[in-house]
C-alpha cells in the first residue's frame, strides 16, 4: 500500500500557506416568540426563554445551535451571536383562521395564509415596540405547532414549539439567505441531497441526534457555500495548469476550518468534498467520505453528482459518500470528443481528519469543422497517433502502423484536388496512391500469421565462412 505520510504533509502545508483569515460580520436576526388569542396555556408548555436564547444567540456558545451551524457553513463570515430572542406577544387573531400555503386570491375573508401569518407577526411587533429595523432577519417562533417554511431571500422564517432544531432552523433561515432546495444530479425533485441542509425534512432524516436541541446537521455542502461567497476560496485546491492531467489532493473535513490544509477541490465546474461524521455530519448515512456537488447559477440550486451519492435517486439506502477505491466518473475516456472529469478515492484516515482523493481531466479533442479536410492525424494525444470519422462514428489510429501511413496518403490525395494544374494534380495523386498501394501491401504481410527468422546478412555469411 502506499504511502501517504508524506503527500499529505506536503499538501496541508502548502494549503496551509495561502490560509487567509475570511472577516466576520454580524447577521442580527429578531426572534419573536408568539402565541394567538387566548393561547397563555400553549406558551407555557413551550421551552422557557432561556432555550430560545441558547437555541439563537451567543448565550449557546460551545453548543450545536444555530450561530454555530451558520459560523461553520460560512466559514466563519457570518456572527449570528448578536440576535435577540423577545418574550412572548400575543396576535390579535385566532389561530383557526389560518389556511396554510394557498394562493393569497384564495384566501376567503377573515382568514390568512403564510404571507398573512407573517403580516401578523411583523405588526405585533411593532406594536410591542420591537426595533425590526435593527435586525437583519426575523423568525417568527409559534407556540404549539403551526407550520414551518422559510422566504427565499426574505430574510424572515416562520417556525413552531414542534420544529426549534438547528436542522430545520438551518434550512429554512438558510432560504432567507437566497439558498433554495438542493437535488440530486439527473433530477429536478427537491429534497434529493441527503447530505446537504437544504434537503432536510421534519422527520429529522440524515440529521444526527443531540441532547440540547433533539436534532442537528447534516452540514451544508461546497457548491451551496459558494454560491454566496461562504466558501474560504484560500482554501480550495485548484489545478495550476488547466490541462493538468492527473494529481493526488489531501482534503480536510468541508467544515473543519481550524484545520490546516485544503477544504475542498475544483474539478471542472465540480467541488470535491470530504465529509466526517462529526459535528453537523455526524448522522451522514454511509459513514465518512468523498461528495462532488456542481451549481447551477440558472436554477440557483446544487446538485449532488454520483453514483454512489446519486443513488438516492434509485433506492435511499444504497446512496452513501465516496469509499476508497470508488470512483465519480463524467465523460468516457474511449470516446475522444468527451471531456473526461474523474475522483477516485485513494485513502481516508478519519484519525488524520484526512480524505486523498486522485483528480483526473482530460479535455475533449476538436471536433474538425465542415471545411476541414475529413481527418486529420497526430491531433491526439502526442503518439503521432490519430482519428478519422465515419457516420458520425470516432475512430482512433493506431501510432507507428501502416495504417496511419495509408491515412496520410489519403490526406494527401484529398489535398491534391485543391491543386489548379491537372498535370501536378493528376501527379501528386497518382503519388499517393502509390503510397496506399506500398502501405497497404505491408499491412497484408503483416496479417500472415506465419513468422519466418530474419535472413542472416551477406557480411555475416562472409565472417562466419572465414570462422569456420
Amino acid at each position: 500500500m502506499r504511502d501517504f505520510t508524506q503527500l499529505v504533509r506536503n499538501e496541508i502545508a502548502l494549503a496551509g500557506g495561502f490560509s487567509t483569515s475570511l472577516v466576520s460580520r454580524p447577521s442580527k436576526w429578531a426572534i419573536l416568540l408568539l402565541r394567538f388569542n387566548n393561547e397563555d396555556n400553549l406558551s407555557a408548555a413551550a421551552p422557557p426563554l432561556d432555550f430560545y436564547q441558547r437555541l439563537f444567540t451567543g448565550d449557546g456558545a460551545g453548543t450545536l445551535n444555530v450561530p454555530a451551524f451558520f459560523s461553520d457553513v460560512s466559514h466563519g463570515q457570518l456572527d449570528l451571536s448578536a440576535s435577540k430572542v423577545f418574550d412572548w406577544m400575543t396576535i390579535n387573531a385566532s389561530r383557526s383562521d389560518y389556511v396554510g400555503n394557498i394562493a393569497s386570491d384564495k384566501v376567503l375573508t377573515g382568514k390568512f395564509n403564510r404571507a398573512g401569518l407573517k403580516a401578523l407577526g411583523h405588526q405585533t411587533a411593532l406594536d410591542n415596540k420591537v426595533p425590526l429595523d435593527d435586525y437583519d432577519g426575523v423568525v417568527y417562533s409559534f407556540a404549539g405547532q403551526i407550520d414551518l417554511f422559510g422566504s427565499l431571500g426574505g430574510m424572515s422564517a416562520v417556525c413552531d414549539t414542534q420544529s426549534l432544531w438547528p436542522s430545520l432552523l438551518g434550512q429554512e433561515m438558510g432560504h432567507g439567505y437566497g439558498f433554495d432546495h438542493s437535488r440530486a444530479d439527473g433530477s429536478q425533485a427537491d429534497y434529493m441531497d441527503i447530505w446537504d441542509v437544504m434537503s432536510t425534512n421534519v422527520g429529522g432524516t440524515f440529521s444526527t441526534p443531540d441532547a440540547d436541541y433533539r436534532f442537528v446537521g447534516p452540514g451544508m455542502n461546497a457548491s451551496n457555500m459558494r454560491s454566496r461567497g461562504w466558501l474560504d476560496e484560500s482554501r480550495v485546491w485548484r489545478p495550476q495548469y488547466e490541462h493538468f492531467g492527473t494529481q493526488d489532493v489531501v482534503l480536510r473535513p468541508l467544515h473543519r476550518r481550524d484545520l490546516a490544509g485544503y477544504l475542498a477541490a475544483e474539478l471542472g465546474p465540480y467541488l470535491v468534498e470530504f465529509r466526517m461524521t462529526e459535528k453537523w455530519d455526524g448522522g451522514l448515512r454511509g459513514g465518512s467520505g468523498v461528495l462532488v456537488h456542481r451549481f447551477d447559477d440558472i436554477e440557483n440550486v446544487s446538485y449532488v453528482m454520483g453514483p454512489p451519492a446519486a443513488e438516492e435517486l434509485i433506492s435511499r439506502f444504497a446512496a452513501h459518500p465516496q469509499k476508497v477505491g470508488e470512483t465519480f466518473r463524467i465523460g468516457d475516456e474511449t470516446r475522444l470528443f468527451e471531456t473526461v472529469y474523474s475522483c477516485e478515492v485513494i485513502n481516508i484516515n478519519e484519525a488524520a481528519h484526512t480524505a486523498t482523493v486522485r483528480l483526473h481531466y482530460r479535455p475533449a479533442a476538436t471536433i474538425p469543422g465542415p471545411h476541414q479536410r475529413p481527418f486529420d492525424i497526430g491531433v491526439v494525444g502526442s503518439d503521432s497517433g490519430g482519428i478519422y470519422i465515419q457516420g458520425g462514428t470516432v475512430h482512433r489510429i493506431p501510432p507507428y502502423t501502416p495504417v496511419i501511413q495509408i491515412m496520410r496518403q489519403l490526406t494527401a490525395y484529398t489535398a491534391a484536388a485543391s491543386i489548379r494544374d491537372i498535370g501536378m494534380r493528376s501527379l501528386s495523386q497518382a503519388d499517393a496512391l502509390s503510397g496506399i498501394i506500398t502501405h497497404a501491401a505491408s499491412a497484408l504481410r503483416a496479417l500472415d500469421p506465419d513468422r519466418s527468422p530474419a535472413p542472416a546478412s551477406a557480411d555475416l555469411e562472409s565472417r562466419q565462412m572465414k570462422k569456420d
